[in-house]
């Protein structure tokens, strides 16, 4: 019988296994996903692999994959899966938040970079196979969509036409979706890139025609569970939930797309939950909510779908954010990324390669290398500036009463405002640890473009002149931000604020939107840096093993 090498991708192996398969198959290994559950005959015994596993032809596999133990198989049974190619993630870096899907998927061993509108209208797309959309910065989809205009928004409806994968979160969502008339009036260029037959469905009239549901954890169903995307998930699971798009299907309505297929429906909303109805201190009931509409009509909160050659998967929801006030430590959501990935792997392509983009090749690590304790430094300045502002008397203020500090995942303003400065600290010390091991590591392996990529994420500054609302920027102009927005909050902290008609009013000039009060906040940005570093000595540690073969070894079962 033939022999095979499985990396079973259970719930808590799945992300073990998808990093070890793309590793694997930078290295030249004969690769597959499987996307069905199959059996096969282990010592002797018969075993089932749930789906989602990576099988790798046998019978041998280098030593020292990180996380994962090989099982040798023999007689595998209704195995169903397509190959995995090494393939290439740009990250839109002109507009949102483009961090969290940066570091899961190079911790799930994708191959990643930031892309920027320029970068686009350039023709960068051609290099690359899946373009990942974030959430939006603090002009939300206009900021993401005005740097691209009509010609970068052309450009991405012809790379997903022509074969690529647009993956979209709440605003990148929103971005390709059939969206309201107000949208379209508001961004034009969006008609360009509506690329699904999935209509939002939370119009309103608050702004763009939109509605939000709410921000924090949502109880959502699996409703394709033979979709490559949902491969492997359990039947129900929590997601965290921004403001973004849920979804009916309108099939039929866009030119070359195929049938939408609804993902995920929400379920239900779950304890760490504000709707949008008590953003501002008011005690609305459930049936008064939007989000308790979405329920009763079984609104999707993922979708997928084909454009021409290509595929457009969008999620409402957050995917790559985690299930708690920081947005940390995600889990089980993710895995959708994750199969996205792996599902646009299987396309015919060619097998990409870590590179250094062109507007970064400039910026080397060079001995002695003095980037670690600069960093630290400011890193240091950043929390002090927290702890200080923290330790002044906030109770009293008027933009932390309930009608103007926004509550979200069940939390009021004041503890946010508690938790996430206390949380500076502790981010500051996680930074130091990566820090540390970055500087060990780069000494340790050889020129490249993953090394060269600590120093690039570290020292790269996005142009001033190109106003970009939020988006990619390195370590240092980022801590120069959390700095300023920290500062702003601390000169403003005796201001009594005009009434609030909306929840996100005054986010450039209330001391509790610029210090914690969201993912764009100081609080976020801090947080920022931690991820960027994480994502950096994971690309370090997968070019390491993907570039550097170990010893060829028949598994021990």
């Amino acid at each position: 019988m033939t022999t095979h090498v499985v990396l079973p991708a259970g719930p808590e192996s799945w992300l073990a296994a998808t990093r070890a398969g793309n590793l694997l198959a930078r290295q030249g290994h004969q690769v597959t996903w499987a996307t069905s559950a199959f059996s096969g005959v282990v010592a002797g015994r018969a075993v089932d692999f749930p789906a989602g596993s990576i099988v790798i032809a046998g019978p041998s596999v280098p030593d020292g994959l990180p996380g994962v133990t090989p099982v040798l198989a023999e007689g595998l049974k209704g195995l169903t899966a397509t190959p995995v190619r090494p393939i290439r993630i740009g990250v839109y870096g002109s507009g949102g938040a483009p961090y969290n899907h940066a570091a899961a998927f190079a911790a799930m061993g994708f191959l990643t970079e930031f892309l920027f509108a320029q970068d686009i209208i350039a023709g960068a797309l051609a290099d690359v196979d899946m373009l990942a959309m974030p959430g939006g910065g603090g002009r939300a989809m206009f900021g993401q969509l005005d740097p691209l205009g009509e010609d970068g928004c052309a450009a991405i409806r012809a790379f997903v036409d022509g074969g690529g994968m647009y993956l979209g979160s709440c605003a990148g969502a929103f971005d390709a979706s059939l969206v309201g008339d107000g949208f379209v009036a508001a961004c034009p260029q969006q008609k360009r890139l509506q690329m699904i037959n999935a209509a939002v469905w939370n119009s309103g009239t608050i702004w763009m025609g939109l509605q939000s549901p709410g921000v924090g954890v949502l109880h959502a169903a699996v409703a394709d569970p033979h979709h490559p995307v949902t491969c492997g998930l359990p039947a129900e699971l929590d997601v965290t939930h921004y403001n973004g798009p849920l979804y009916v299907l309108r099939q039929g309505t866009v030119g070359g797309a195929s049938d939408a297929v609804g993902l995920m429906r929400v379920t239900g909303t779950a304890a760490a939950f504000t709707p949008a109805e008590n953003f501002l201190g008011d005690a609305l009931a459930p049936p008064d909510w939007l989000v308790s509409g979405a329920v009763d009509v079984r609104a999707y909160n993922a979708v997928a779908g084909g454009f021409g050659m290509g595929r457009v998967v969008l999620f409402g929801s957050h995917p790559e954010f985690g299930l708690s006030l920081d947005l940390e430590a995600w889990d089980q959501p993710a895995r959708l990324m994750a199969n996205a990935g792996l599902w646009q792997a299987g396309f015919v392509g060619p097998d990409r390669a870590e590179r250094v983009p062109a507007r970064m090749a400039g910026i080397r690590v060079k001995a002695p290398w003095t980037s670690p304790a600069d960093t630290a430094e400011r890193v240091e300045a950043v929390a002090a500036t927290a702890r200080a502002l923290l330790a002044r008397d906030a109770t009293a203020q008027d933009w932390l009463s309930a009608t103007k500090a926004m509550s979200t995942f069940g939390e009021s303003g004041p503890a946010i405002w508690q938790r996430n400065l206390k949380g500076f600290d502790r981010t500051a010390r996680r930074i130091g640890a990566v820090l540390a091991q970055l500087q060990a590591m780069v000494a340790q392996v050889p020129d490249g473009p993953a090394r060269d990529g600590v120093e690039q994420a570290i020292r790269y500054a996005a142009p001033s002149e190109w106003n970009n609302d939020f988006g990619f920027e390195g370590v240092l102009q980022q801590l120069d931000r959390a700095e300023r927005m920290l500062l702003k909050a601390g000169a403003g902290f005796g201001a009594a604020l005009p009434a609030f008609e909306h929840a996100y009013d005054h986010l450039d000039d209330s001391p509790y939107h610029l210090a914690v009060g969201s993912y764009l906040s100081a609080a976020g940005v801090f947080g920022n840096v931690l991820l960027l570093l994480q994502m950096q000595k994971d690309r370090l540690e997968n070019a390491t093993f993907a570039t550097v073969p170990g010893p060829v070894l028949a598994p021990v079962n």
